[in-house]
């Protein structure tokens, strides 16, 4: 069993990556973020709004509530993606704050998004929750790079590490 700190600990990881990541998209232009790309969602907005559809669903999920799959063509500016992904954040670390381990250990019933109904632990949850972006992360950095711009380093140990002593 992970625990709730781990959790925590890759949860904050996944906003500062995601917010470094959102912060480079908005400073592109329109045509840039809008490129079709043959790549993921099709194009960097896409992405980065599919990124945001799936933090919010899964928190909603966590809670056992049922939401729709929100409609990812709509297009939002970058700035106001990283917004609402940044309340969604909030949210998600006030629930975190109050999960024992007993709760992490207990089964759930959701349904994704074609509807069917899964079981998984609030832990394999939450796992899934962490591990979600992590492709879309990748596929932005790519997709940065293919419209002309220089992708920021998000490794986890760049977030980390700390000079050594001599």
């Amino acid at each position: 069993m992970q625990s709730i700190d781990t959790l925590r600990e890759l949860f904050h990881y996944n906003d500062q990556t995601d917010r470094v990541l959102f912060t480079a998209c908005a400073q592109m232009s329109d045509e840039q973020l809008d490129k079709s790309l043959d790549l993921g969602l099709g194009s960097l907005r896409r992405i980065c709004r599919h990124i945001l559809a799936g933090e919010s669903v899964w928190l909603a999920r966590y809670q056992k509530q049922e939401v729709a799959w929100p409609d990812e063509k709509v297009p939002l500016a970058i700035n106001s993606l990283l917004q609402q992904l940044e309340n969604v954040w909030r949210e998600r670390d006030q629930f975190l704050s109050g999960v024992t381990p007993s709760q992490l250990a207990a089964e759930q019933i959701y349904r994704d998004s074609k509807g069917s109904l899964f079981r998984a632990s609030l832990e394999q949850m939450l796992i899934q929750g962490v591990l979600h972006s992590h492709h879309h992360r990748a596929q932005v950095c790519n997709g940065i790079r293919r419209v002309g711009g220089n992708p920021p380093e998000l490794d986890y140990m760049y977030s980390v590490r700390k000079p050594a002593m001599n």
